[in-house]
């Protein structure tokens, strides 16, 4: 490490100064100035995280096929985190599709034929996913870790319209 200052520092002599004697010799280390155009500052790079997170009614997800349709569906676009709307669904769970991806699921009433929600997270980042916590059989969220200091929340909610129950 000592080489290494050595190299990257340089001497210059100062000129005569009120109060300084002169001529001194001076060290000025250009890895620690961090300023100015001919300093050796590092770059740092900066490993970035591009999330593509969408939406979509999927109007029900009863059947195995349907559910397969949208797997195949989605091979054609960019996501990470889909949220789901009515799924129609019953109970609450997650599972790991035939895809790898992960897949959780909501839905709290009685009636089959209404509501559900669920939240998909793309096999790429759902190691990523610290927390899935459901609210109602209409809000649920997750918390995706995206970086060592900041976390991101996604949250789902279905919303029909009014005159729908």
């Amino acid at each position: 490490m000592a080489n290494y200052l050595q190299m990257s520092c340089t001497t210059y002599r100062t000129g005569p100064q009120v109060g300084v004697q002169s001529h001194t010799l001076k060290w000025v280390c250009l890895v620690e100035s961090g300023g100015g155009r001919s300093s050796f500052k590092q770059k740092r790079k900066h490993k970035t995280l591009k999330l593509f997170i969408a939406t979509v009614n999927v109007r029900t997800l009863k059947s195995q096929e349907r559910l397969e349709e949208l797997e195949e569906e989605l091979t054609q676009i960019n996501w990470d985190i889909l949220g789901l709307s009515e799924t129609r669904l019953l109970e609450e769970k997650c599972t790991i599709l035939h895809s790898r991806h992960m897949f959780f699921q909501n839905n709290k009433d009685t009636n089959p034929h209404i509501g559900g929600i669920g939240i998909l997270v793309n096999k790429r980042i759902k190691h990523l996913v610290t927390k899935i916590i459901a609210i109602s059989d209409r809000v649920i969220y997750i918390v995706v870790q995206i970086s060592e200091g900041y976390t991101l929340q996604v949250i789902q909610i279905y919303a029909p319209i009014s005159n729908s129950r």
